[in-house]
This record gives C-alpha cells, sequence and structure tokens, in this order.
C-alpha cells in the first residue's frame, strides 16, 4: 500500500513539474535563436519613458514650448516648496475638497488664487508664506504632440 501511494506521489509530482516546465517554456517571448521578442506594448511604454527623460524635437516651436513648459513646472515646484506644512495642509485640504484628488499643479494654482485669503490664515508659530511668483503660468492649452522616434 505504502508503495502505491509513493508511486502515486511521485507520479503526481512530476506531472507537477512538467507543467510548470512546460507553462515557464510557453510564457517567455523566446525565439528560436534565443533573442527575446519584443511586443507592441513593451514598444509604446519604452517610448513614453524615453519621452519623458529624454524629449525630441523636431522644430524650433516645440523646444521653446517646451523650455516655457519646463520653466513653469520649476516654478511651480519651487511655490510648493516653499509652502508651509501648515499651508500645505490648509490648501491641499481644499483642493481634494474641491476635486476629490490633487496633483502639483492644482495645489499651486489653489495657492495662488487664493493667496491672499491663505497668507491671512497664519498661525503664531507659523513663518508667514512668501509671495508666490507671477510669473507662473499654466498653459493647460499645451499637450505633448504624439509619441517621440526613436533614433536608430
Amino acid at each position: 500500500m505504502l508503495k502505491s501511494y509513493l508511486k502515486s506521489l511521485a507520479g503526481l509530482i512530476s506531472l507537477c513539474v512538467m507543467l510548470t516546465l512546460l507553462f515557464l517554456l510557453a510564457s517567455c517571448h523566446r525565439n528560436y535563436d534565443g533573442s527575446y521578442e519584443e511586443d507592441e506594448d513593451s514598444t509604446q511604454i519604452a517610448l513614453a519613458v524615453k519621452a519623458v527623460i529624454e524629449p525630441f524635437f523636431t522644430n524650433v516651436d516645440d523646444i521653446a514650448t517646451y523650455q516655457m513648459r519646463f520653466k513653469s513646472r520649476k516654478a511651480m515646484e519651487e511655490t510648493f516648496c516653499q509652502m508651509s506644512p501648515q499651508m500645505l495642509e490648509r490648501v491641499s485640504k481644499v483642493v481634494l475638497n474641491k476635486h476629490g484628488s490633487a496633483t502639483l499643479e492644482d495645489i499651486v494654482t489653489e495657492y495662488k488664487l487664493n493667496y491672499d485669503v491663505y497668507s491671512n490664515m497664519i498661525e503664531e508659530t507659523e513663518t508667514p508664506p512668501k509671495t508666490p511668483s507671477k510669473d507662473i503660468e499654466v498653459d493647460s492649452t499645451i499637450k505633448t504632440s504624439g509619441t517621440p522616434k526613436l533614433e536608430e
């Protein structure tokens, strides 16, 4: 009885091992020459990541637009970093109540638009907020144009 049980168990284990190996071999996108096959999704993801890390420009207007957006983003980040923790908490609560979620742009825009209100809400232990830079222009009509081309 024990021998038949052990044979059954060994057969079951070897069946599991074979199925696992079959699954592993079938799940790899490997060509017969050993190279891996790139699917369309991974290519699109790689292009999107490359567009953020290393933008691709086709004309001077694209470069100027990118510079404007870059400066605007940097000014937003500086304003965000200069906000005290208490001020950030107040503004964030307002934005979250309005929109249900918050982005850096939402928080900074709310802070700038209602700076007079927020600057009057300072507690005694808090340092007064710095006036946000007036040169932060958020142009929501600017969109990235398509997927960048990879250089060969």
